[in-house]
């Protein structure tokens, strides 16, 4: 030992670790590679334009079939960087990267297009092809044995479980590699896979603590894409101060949406009441704010008052019934209604709801200094409980504010609210599955 540690020491200061990296998952994923080329014409397959047999001729379609395939090209990005050269053929091939068209950006800020635009994927339980942000990924996951039992028991079938998967930011946890299945992002789906046994097909067990597992980490899903937005704003450039991501209400406005149910907010995507922690009754300290991936393993007297006070969500409209107003120009895509969020109800874990609040009031604090000098002074009235979040193809630039709505519409409908919160929603046939609506 004393002659490894002042080696070690001198391979520290010779390369000392990048501690200030807060993410370093990104190393682990390749940057995706382009297939796209140039594809030739279409060959004639005419006997009188070849002299000799159309298999003896170079480029023939033929034996050179995989030449003729068309490949799609990668999507485009938000934002490509000056330092970027999109004619550097070594590295990005014939498909060079390409930005958003400000159409493109409005369609990307839209949280359910979003969501319908995720790849399609099979449900295990209703056999419906729906997109993945409509479902739950669940891998296999084979228990640890110990060695001895593994010698010499050569053939023994080490048993696996089915836990979560890619619920988790990948900023934050890798999806695991292997065999996996879909299930429909419902509490109600996973009563009807464990009633038919249908995970047993892949010689696997459900633990009984799987639903407690999804429900965690859907929340937690949330706390991390507002995570990312709060470190994406921290270097925002000045000259981006007057555009607002989450906004407070005053109370006079949040008066108003209450008593007219009316939510007359442009661009906004959902809205989140989200009042500070109470303090313990007997410790008479706030909750510490906790992301932690695990759910807690006892639950708070506090939890159980908070979640059946409200419901998870309702919906107010955009705009106001008045058929002179609503025919006045075209109505904006999905803002019909926006969704408004109860933090005691969506989030029953106090920890978790501190660590919302502290969240939504670092980003204010980020948004309050990059205002700072500018005319966009301090609102006169007091705020209010209320967060709107706001998304549009000018805000999707700085941050991806719609994907933390894509992350509280998957808790909704989880808690059954998704397919119109009513019961028999699923009907099995024996050749197929039909998904109706009662």
């Amino acid at each position: 030992m004393p002659r490894i540690l002042p080696r070690l020491i001198k391979k520290l200061a010779e390369n000392p670790p990048r501690l200030s990296e807060r993410f370093q998952h990104d190393s682990l994923r390749a940057n995706k590679i382009s297939l796209r080329r140039p594809v030739p014409t279409a060959p004639s397959f005419n006997p009188e334009d070849y002299p000799k047999s159309i298999l003896i001729s170079s480029k023939n379609p033929v034996s050179n079939s995989g030449e003729y395939i068309h490949h799609k090209s990668l999507p485009p990005r938000i934002c490509v960087g000056k330092r970027v050269n999109t004619k550097d053929s070594k590295n990005y091939g014939h498909d060079a990267p390409r930005e958003m068209t400000e159409e493109e950006r409005g369609w990307w800020s839209s949280p359910y297009l979003r969501m319908l635009a995720s790849p399609i994927r099979r449900c295990l339980v209703t056999g419906q092809y729906l997109p993945s942000d409509f479902l739950v990924r669940l891998s296999l996951m084979k228990l640890p044995s110990s060695r001895p039992l593994r010698f010499l028991h050569p053939n023994l079938q080490i048993p696996s479980l089915l836990v979560p998967d890619g619920l988790q930011h990948p900023k934050f946890q890798v999806r695991r590699s292997g065999t996996s299945v879909y299930m429909l992002c419902s509490k109600a789906a996973l009563v009807k896979m464990k009633e038919r046994s249908l995970h047993q097909r892949f010689g696997t067990e459900v633990h009984a603590f799987l639903g407690e597992q999804i429900r965690h980490l859907l929340r937690l899903r949330v706390l991390q894409e507002l995570q990312l937005v709060y470190e994406q704003l921290r270097f925002r450039p000045r000259k981006m101060a007057n555009q607002t991501l989450i906004r407070r209400l005053t109370r006079s406005e949040w008066k108003e949406l209450q008593s007219s149910g009316v939510a007359l907010i442009e661009n906004a995507i959902a809205i989140l009441v989200v009042p500070p922690v109470n303090r313990d009754h007997i410790t008479k300290a706030r909750p510490e704010p906790s992301m932690a991936s695990s759910p807690p393993s006892n639950v708070s007297s506090n939890r159980t008052q908070d979640a059946t006070s409200r419901p998870i969500s309702v919906f107010y409209p955009a705009s106001s019934n008045n058929p002179q107003q609503s025919s006045s120009g075209p109505k904006p895509l999905a803002a019909h209604q926006i969704p408004l969020y109860h933090s005691g109800s969506m989030f029953p874990e106090p920890t978790q709801r501190a660590a919302l609040h502290k969240i939504l009031s670092d980003i204010l604090t980020v948004e309050r200094r990059a205002r700072y000098g500018t005319n966009l002074g301090r609102a006169e009235e007091k705020p209010s409980h209320a967060f709107a979040l706001l998304s549009n193809e000018v805000t999707i630039q700085h941050a991806d504010i719609a994907a933390v709505g894509v992350a509280l519409w998957r808790v909704r409908m989880f808690e059954g609210l998704g397919c119109g919160g009513k019961s028999g929603w699923m009907k099995r046939t024996k050749y197929r599955s039909v998904v109706e609506f009662e």
